[in-house]
């Protein structure tokens, strides 16, 4: 089984643990993983994402998510799982968004989740064709869970 180390330090109570390791064997899966993956991620609030986002990306402003990737997996050939990176999400983002967007807080997080494991698989959207092969592989996962907008 896949390992995810969940520190929640906001107010709101955290019930997707189960799908976000279903989204995590998804990962493994798909990526040819031979190891067990193993994610940090930490729940926290708009206040202390846009301290995180400031400190490491010099971007004075609230974020839905901060991914922290944790390098090259060879690296970890020592372990018997390979240790991807840390989480940061803002459940106050999450939540606001999934109200904007007309979605539930399920479909935000687990989107979000996944979207962030992306990131620290090293896909990323600063151009056109990486957010179209970002975004295909996100909804591709999340569907698998049956959440949909």
């Amino acid at each position: 089984m896949n390992i995810i180390n969940i520190t929640n330090k906001s107010n709101f109570r955290f019930m997707y643990k189960k799908e976000f390791l279903k989204i995590m064997d998804i990962i493994q899966e798909k990526f040819n993983f031979k190891k067990r993956i193993s994610v940090d991620l930490l729940i926290t609030d708009n206040k202390e994402v846009r301290e995180n986002n400031l400190l490491y990306r010099n971007v004075d402003k609230e974020t839905d998510v901060l991914s922290f990737p944790f390098g090259d997996p060879d690296f970890f050939d020592h372990l018997d799982f390979i240790p991807l990176g840390s989480i940061i999400i803002s459940h106050e983002k999450i939540v606001a968004q999934a109200l904007e967007f007309n979605h539930s807080k399920k479909r935000e997080f687990c989107y979000l989740f996944t979207h962030s494991l992306l990131h620290l698989l090293g896909y990323d959207h600063k151009e056109e064709d990486e957010e179209k092969i970002m975004n295909q592989y996100t909804k591709e996962i999340v569907e698998k869970l049956n959440i949909y907008r």
